[in-house]
């Protein structure tokens, strides 16, 4: 009866035991996913963020390129009313020059027949 009630005992240890140990893997196994659901939790916040982050950045950067674009806009309209004006102003001069040499040629016209018409009183 001796042995029937000492193999009894360390049979109840021994389940004893075992239940602690699976009560201990429960427990265990509830932190670790309690860890991991908060590690994913944690890696969702990053991602998040990163994403806001780079469709800021693009935003920013489209902004830029618009304001970019308008400034190009800009200062090709400068450029073409600055052509026009030295067109304007190249026209102008030739206008000038040609008056000039025609005054010049002109001026040597009457010198040249004033020169003859003296000559020909000289004579």
């Amino acid at each position: 009866l001796g042995d029937i009630d000492l193999a009894k005992s360390g049979s109840l240890k021994a389940q004893q035991e075992a239940e602690q140990t699976v009560r201990q893997q429960k427990e265990d196994s509830k932190k670790f996913e309690k860890k991991m659901r908060q590690l994913v939790a944690d890696e969702k916040k990053i991602v998040k963020k990163q994403m806001w982050d780079l469709e800021t950045k693009l935003k920013d950067m489209e902004y830029k390129r618009v304001v970019a674009g308008n400034e190009v806009k800009s200062l090709q309209k400068i450029i073409a009313q600055f052509d026009t004006k030295i067109l304007d102003l190249e026209a102008v001069h030739e206008k000038k020059i040609e008056d000039l040499l025609d005054r010049i040629n002109t001026g040597e016209m009457f010198y040249a027949k004033n020169k003859v018409a003296a000559r020909k009183r000289l004579v």
